[in-house]
């Protein structure tokens, strides 16, 4: 079992050939109300700490940031990968692309041809903890996030 567990760790060590963090993003804070429908879209401002990200539950976050893909990279597979533990919707250009959760954290990127950058943008809603189901007295306890990690990564395909 060591063998497989070392084996599968040396996989993922080499899974991206080159890796830039993503850091700036542009935040705005907002409470939903219905479909398409915020109260008080602003600027957060206690957002630039990535690594302790002051979350507050029942929140919803836009991320906002222009990406240029280095050019050497553009031939390649070109990845996103946002990993904070919320539930989001990444869209790109103004479309949207995937939902983002605590399972699925990485999206393809196609660069455009003609090298012009991509507006990204992440809506990113920070779930309230359900309350106990009567039937098994359970409860999805679900921490509110405490940490935005953002890369853009090239693909090592084999």
């Amino acid at each position: 079992m060591e063998r497989i567990k070392r084996f599968i760790r040396e996989l993922s060590e080499q899974q991206w050939l080159e890796v830039q963090e993503l850091r700036d993003w542009e935040i705005l804070s907002s409470v939903y109300q219905l479909p398409g429908q915020y109260d008080k879209l602003q600027p957060y401002k206690d957002g630039s700490n990535y690594d302790l990200f002051p979350s507050v539950q029942g929140t919803t976050y836009f991320f906002r940031r222009t990406l240029e893909i280095p050019a050497n990279w553009l031939p390649g597979h070109i990845g996103l990968i946002f990993a904070s533990g919320g539930e989001g919707l990444l869209r790109v250009n103004g479309e949207s692309r995937q939902g983002l959760d605590r399972n699925h954290t990485f999206v393809t990127l196609a660069g455009d041809p003609s090298g012009r950058p991509l507006d990204l943008e992440i809506e990113l809603f920070d779930p309230v903890p359900e309350p106990v189901d009567p039937l098994n007295q359970q409860a999805v306890i679900q921490p509110p996030i405490r940490m935005i990690h953002s890369q853009l990564v090239l693909v090592n395909r084999p």
